[in-house]
This record gives structure tokens, sequence and C-alpha cells, in this order.
């Protein structure tokens, strides 16, 4: 499996986590290592993550996100600063695609904005 279709599966489970304190992994049936990682990194470093969003907020809060937007920049975060020899510009702009194919117009530069400045 390749990565995008690994970063994908791994949004899919954190949006479905957004919804359900199920502790089942996923439904998706396939799961790679590396989806798991980025799941895994996601669920152990929660309250880090959801910090890092809401700090860096410009004008609205993290409840008005949509769960989408807020599941993708969940996911990059995760992969970014917690799975070694991540690249943030590969992560971002497979994010953006993501955002692009899941989320609203507007969405995509907005996820590639408050990821570019996150990482600097």
């Amino acid at each position: 499996m390749s990565r995008i279709q690994s970063r994908e599966n791994a949004f899919k489970i954190i949006y479905s986590k957004l919804y359900t304190s199920d502790e089942q992994i996923s439904p998706i049936e396939q799961i790679d290592d590396f989806c798991a990682s980025i799941v895994l990194a996601f669920t152990t470093n929660f309250d880090e993550i959801k910090s890092k969003v809401e700090s860096n907020l410009k004008g609205t809060t993290i409840e008005r996100l949509y769960k989408i937007d807020l599941a993708l920049l969940y996911e990059a975060i995760a992969e970014i600063f917690y799975i070694k020899g991540s690249e943030y510009k590969v992560v971002i702009n497979e994010v953006v695609n993501l955002a692009k194919k899941y989320s609203t117009d507007r969405s995509p530069s907005f996820i590639n904005g408050f990821l570019a400045g996150l990482v600097k």
C-alpha cells in the first residue's frame, strides 16, 4: 500500500474517532503499519495535538471547524510531529490533496496555511 493510501486511511480512522469512543481501530479493511503508526501517534498524543490546533487558530474556535478539516489537521500534525522521517512538505501536500477530495473549496488553502504556519 502506498503512503498516500495509508494517509487517507489514517484520516478516515481519525475522522471516525471524532464521532465515537469505540476502541476498535477501524472498519477499514486495509490497514498497514504506516497507517497504524499515524493513528497510534494521534491517539497517544491527542491532548498535545488538539492543543497545537487550538493555540494556532486565528479568528475561530476548534468547535467551529469542519470535522473533516479537523481530522485532516490531526492526521498531519500526528505525522509531522510524532512520526520519524516524515517530510512535512510531503505531508502538507498530501493532506491538502485530501482536503480537495473530501472537503470544501476553501479547505485546502486553510489547511495549507495553517500547517505551514505551524511548522515554521
